[in-house]
């Protein structure tokens, strides 16, 4: 029987490292819409909408900025740094409905749902228009680790652009920021959800050594009994 934990245990702690080596080997990065919509089909995830439609909007214009965060039915956008300098829910730029989330790189604008989730999608409105002297790199960090989208990208004034996410492994927080700071952008249609859910790695350890335990445990108990028949049968 402890030879079975031991191999119980070596086979867990090893499925643990073999996942937490690949904790984002399952992430891909979508900037074309129509390759998301085949992602998120494939990890059959069923998508909420967020379009910031119920926020008290400003517009038109630029008012002061409050940095206070915007809670949405799922989670919570917040900013820090110079991302607070103009955040607010704006009228003035959108891509679905009559509102969107006004922000600014030089800080990070960072999207925390109170689940975690298997796909992420936005609308980018100006990134790095033409007024930038020079292109900027849009950075998307999930759950801590940091991706790099449209490198160098120079647009044309009110560009739109999309960005998708979709990851076997659910996660919590997505973040963005640029590497060119006070660059004005506005984020719209935020769609989020997540895959049926699957065993954490934590769990799989758990379920294989109480799998191990049961098969020693059955042993044992199958040893006598399997002697006792053998003698009966010798008797007779």
């Amino acid at each position: 029987m402890r030879g079975a934990f031991r191999t119980a245990a070596a086979a867990a702690v090893a499925l643990l490292a073999a996942v937490a080596g690949t904790a984002h080997a399952g992430v891909s990065i979508h900037t074309d819409e129509a390759a998301f919509a085949g992602a998120v089909g494939a990890l059959a995830v069923p998508l909420l909408v967020e379009s910031f439609e119920t926020q008290p909007g400003n517009g038109p214009g630029l008012p002061a900025s409050t940095g206070a965060p915007i809670a949405f039915d799922g989670g919570v956008v917040d900013c820090t740094l110079d991302a607070c300098s103009r955040f607010f829910v704006t009228t003035l730029y959108h891509t679905d409905g009559s509102q969107g989330l006004y922000a600014r790189t030089g800080g990070l604008t960072r999207f925390t749902f109170d689940a975690p989730v298997n796909a992420f999608a936005i609308d980018l409105v100006d990134f790095g228009d033409t007024l930038m002297s020079a292109g900027s790199t849009l950075i998307v960090t999930l759950d801590g680790v940091a991706f790099e989208v449209f490198a160098d990208f120079v647009g044309a004034d009110l560009n739109r652009l999309f960005v998708g996410v979709t990851s076997d492994r659910a996660f919590r927080v997505v973040s963005f920021s640029g590497s060119v700071a006070q660059d004005d952008l506005v984020f719209d249609r935020l769609q989020f959800g997540r895959a049926a859910a699957a065993p954490e790695p934590g769990a799989w350890g758990l379920m294989i050594l109480g799998f191990a335990a049961c098969g020693a445990a059955l042993r044992r108990r199958g040893g006598p009994s399997h002697m006792v028949a053998s003698g009966r049968k010798a008797l007779s």
